[in-house]
């Protein structure tokens, strides 16, 4: 989320040659230093208010509409958010707060943990257990009036779940085989844009929608456990009890960009049963996890805290807010390696200028000497460039 800041510039009082040049007498402070000194605070308070906050989102609500609730327990309007959530995911969103907002691009691209549930036996119109629910019919079954007579569920797809539940390592090979390196088609009801339109909107207004495969990273993709459930299935069950279908609760480390409800997917369709995501949490984004996550309750108690403590104090010129999980600079040194700055380095830097390489890899923080996150910097080749300045030198 993109926006703007305005810096105020000092008055210059030299800069009218047409104004009378009557003294002014030595206790009366020019204008131009009076401006520059408000100038200097508010960009102080700007760079105190920055920084994030790792929210627990709740199921219903999208990433949206906690950013909205953000803006007011916050009282700005710069507020971001690194990495949407679902409305009927839970966990991890970490949003970015006046200049943090300018960090999110950088934590998007973190690897992000995981808790989901997959059930299989049939898939979804959209992946998840949002969608229109849809029989998983195998060629050979396409032309079986059996296959089509009102079931959810075919007899076919019974047995194959039959067979997993008593042969469970068929399972363990099909999640090998989504583990690692892969390459993964979206979900067709994402947020990627199509010809300018997010998918996702396409499909709402009836089209048909289906994504290029991407190259993502699972590198854990562990099952927990593995749980059955009874279902109806279809047309009242045509006289049946219900059917039984397979719960696998499991934990997913990724890069940035996978779909875990596209796992869900192409898990189902390996094993020949059809699949979706009924649940998801994310517990961790890059170094953040839920052990520093809020609800929005416990933000709405920290601002009206802060309400109470300005009204008993009678303290003037302070707006309540909600606390900052992690200043910017706390944010960004816990999420880059760090390179320590020279004084004449930290200087360059906030200015955008070039300074000499370092061996270290990869994007890293530059730290100035009293601890300040100057920017994120990284080496090509004998030269190191700025990729994020955290600290102009117009707010220092």
């Amino acid at each position: 989320m993109r926006k703007t800041s305005t810096t105020l510039n000092p008055v210059n009082a030299s800069e009218n040659p047409g104004q009378s040049s009557t003294p002014r007498p030595r206790t009366q402070r020019p204008r131009g230093e009076t401006s520059h000194t408000a100038s200097s605070s508010t960009h102080s308070s700007v760079l105190d208010r920055s920084g994030i906050v790792i929210v627990d989102k709740p199921a219903g609500m999208t990433s949206h509409d906690v950013v909205s609730a953000m803006r007011r327990l916050m009282r700005t309007r710069k507020v971001g958010h690194a990495g949407t959530l679902d409305p009927a995911a839970t966990g991890v969103l970490i949003l970015g707060i006046e200049r943090g907002t300018k960090f999110m691009t950088h934590l998007v691209a973190n690897t992000k943990s995981y808790d989901a549930t997959i059930r299989l036996g049939f898939a979804t119109t959209t992946d998840d257990a949002e969608g229109e629910p849809i029989p998983y019919l195998r060629d050979s079954e396409e032309n079986s009036s059996q296959a089509t007579a009102g079931f959810l569920i075919s007899p076919a797809t019974r047995e194959r779940l039959s067979v997993l539940l008593s042969e469970p390592e068929r399972i363990d090979r099909a999640r090998e085989q989504l583990t690692g390196d892969i390459m993964q088609r979206p979900s067709s009801v994402s947020a990627i844009k199509v010809d300018g339109r997010r998918a996702y909107d396409r499909v709402r207004s009836g089209e048909t929608v289906s994504l290029p495969a991407r190259p993502v990273t699972v590198s854990t993709f562990d099952i927990r456990n593995v749980k059955t459930a009874t279902i109806d299935n279809g047309d009242d069950n045509n006289g049946e009890e219900g059917v039984t279908v397979i719960d696998l609760d499991v934990t997913v480390d990724c890069s940035s960009g996978t779909y875990i409800r596209a796992l869900a997917r192409d898990l189902g369709e390996i094993l020949g049963v059809g699949g979706h995501l009924t649940a998801l949490r994310r517990t961790r984004v890059g170094s953040f996890s839920l052990d520093d996550a809020k609800t929005l309750d416990q933000l709405r108690d920290e601002q009206s805290l802060a309400e109470q403590r300005i009204r008993d104090e009678q303290v003037t010129g302070e707006t309540p807010r909600a606390s900052l999980s992690y200043s910017l600079d706390q944010a960004i040194t816990r999420s880059f390696p760090i390179r320590h700055l020279s004084d004449d380095e930290a200087t360059a830097v906030s200015m955008g200028k070039h300074i000499s390489g370092s061996e270290m890899k990869d994007v890293y923080a530059g730290v100035s000497a009293d601890g300040h996150a100057i920017a994120l910097m990284k080496n090509e080749g004998k030269i190191a460039k700025t990729v994020f300045v955290a600290r102009p030198a117009t707010l220092s």
